[in-house]
């Protein structure tokens, strides 16, 4: 299983915080921000970083899941870092990305 090291290479097109907060897109992130949150813009498209608004999961060790930035409620000029609620079960979903439906709902063992 490729378990929780799925997470680092989301590449879904999730784009709300936890808690439904609005991501923004990470070319408006200003320049310097990634050395507090340890992310490389040299290295931003491996880590799947470009001119989208979707969470990913860019930084070292440890990862705690794909993540954004988004307006503070109070404070709509300062962004916050926010998780995505994206973890190893649903890590490969392409959810508001093109041609994505919505999968079955299976459950385990058969039992709901």
């Amino acid at each position: 299983s490729s378990g929780i090291n799925a997470e680092y290479g989301y590449r879904g097109c999730k784009n709300k915080g936890n808690n439904n907060e609005t991501c923004v897109n990470w070319m408006r992130i200003p320049s310097g921000w990634e050395h507090d949150y340890g992310f490389d813009r040299s290295t931003a498209a491996q880590e799947g970083i470009g001119d989208h608004d979707y969470c990913r999961n860019p930084g070292p060790m440890p990862r705690l899941g794909p993540w954004c930035f988004s307006p503070s409620i109070s404070h709509p000029h300062v962004l916050l870092k926010v998780y995505c609620g994206i973890n190893e079960d649903n890590c490969n979903s392409k959810e508001g990305c093109a041609g994505y439906t919505v999968p079955e709902k299976r459950t385990k063992g058969g039992k709901v």
